[in-house]
């Protein structure tokens, strides 16, 4: 947990009072004032925190630039003589951008603050690993007795970056999530297994129907700053859930560094899995 105060209701009164700010400038604007109060609410907020971490304390000094910004576009808004409307729209809307640009990052601290696995769970709407291991086996009797095919597909995503990122942003493990909630038929299930991985069960399909979930996917996300990757497996009676992901997680390593980015999983023997884990040993 992080030690500055970041907590829902904190941040929701800090975000009304943004507002109530913003829409005194406009009453300035239009009053012809020139000068508006700041909103001493966020800057008495960011300046008298205190924090032992150098993330945190880039992220109050980040924050501190932010609000500068917007008072300083604020007070160029309302010193724009009216009767030059290109001049104050082009500033309104730096303006604009630069308030929901705030707004989003004071959001994403909260969502950070409270980012442990099971909180992820909730705020995602989407089910826990320990129904995953209930619905699996329910899954496997099924095809067993009515030989009904399923796909486990696994997800996770890929920061486009080329630098090595570790963990992904709580933005876009929410927009996943969504996404995922979007694709699937009301009959198929999804999982979180950790901030940067999802699980999906599409029920009565087959491998390549688990392929064409994911492009479709694919295409809801394709403005987020992470790529998916996929692995698509069909198990069979017999299969243990821990030893099939381990086998998928496999599979998407090798997708890294590859143009590919979803691949179709293929049972291996214990000996291939064995040399596969110790090539570089």
């Amino acid at each position: 947990m992080n030690d500055y105060n970041t907590s829902a209701d904190h941040v929701a009164l800090i975000v009304k009072k943004l507002l109530d700010w913003y829409m005194q400038v406009f009453h300035a604007y239009v009053a012809g004032n020139v000068a508006i109060k700041p909103p001493y609410i966020l800057l008495d907020w960011l300046q008298n925190s205190s924090t032992t971490s150098s993330d945190q304390q880039n992220f109050y000094d980040d924050m501190i630039v932010r609000v500068e910004d917007i008072i300083r576009l604020a007070n160029e808004f309302i010193d724009t003589p009216k009767i030059n409307a290109e001049e104050s729209n082009a500033i309104l809307e730096k303006l604009n951008k630069s308030i929901a640009v705030l707004c989003d990052h004071l959001i994403q601290a909260n969502l950070d603050n409270d980012g442990d696995q099971e909180d992820l769970i909730i705020r995602s709407g989407l089910n826990a690993q320990s129904q995953l291991i209930k619905d699996f086996e329910i899954e496997l009797e099924r095809r067993a007795r009515h030989g009904s095919s399923f796909v486990l597909g696994l997800v996770t995503l890929k920061s486009t970056d080329e630098s090595e990122v570790k963990g992904r942003s709580t933005q876009d493990f929410f927009s996943t999530a969504a996404a995922i909630k979007k694709c699937m038929r009301v009959f198929d299930d999804a999982y979180v297994l950790t901030d940067n991985e999802f699980a999906v069960m599409l029920k009565e399909t087959d491998s390549d129907g688990g392929i064409r979930f994911y492009k479709r996917l694919d295409q809801t996300l394709d403005t987020t700053s992470s790529k998916l990757l996929f692995c698509a497996s069909e198990p069979v009676p017999g299969d243990q859930i821990e030893h099939l992901l381990k086998h998928m997680r496999l599979e998407v390593q090798k997708l890294e560094n590859d143009d590919p980015s979803s691949v179709i999983h293929k049972e291996v023997s214990p000996l291939e899995l064995f040399m596969q884990e110790n090539k570089d040993a």
